[in-house]
């Protein structure tokens, strides 16, 4: 998340001017036969149509960023 904010010399007032965020989703994978998790970090909006995911991740990346998205007040953008 970055967070822009400003400071007006002659008042001293501090303002929000922007607020910007990224929904992640943390993509946890143990390979056939390895008893240790491979963890990747991944923008949500970028991977919750990738096919190399199982139907069963996808959809629950795009919960998570709804929710994400409903908790935080966001409009999401058009895909028009």
């Amino acid at each position: 998340m970055l967070i822009y904010i400003q400071k007006n010399e002659q008042t001293g007032e501090t303002t929000v001017q922007n607020v910007d965020y990224t929904p992640t989703w943390v993509y946890r994978n143990r390979h056939e036969g390895n008893q240790n998790y491979t963890y990747r970090i991944l923008p949500v909006e970028d991977h919750m149509e990738n096919e190399e995911f199982s139907e069963d991740f996808r959809n629950r990346m795009r919960n998570s960023y709804q929710e994400t998205t409903d908790r935080l007040n966001l409009e999401q953008p058009d895909n028009d």
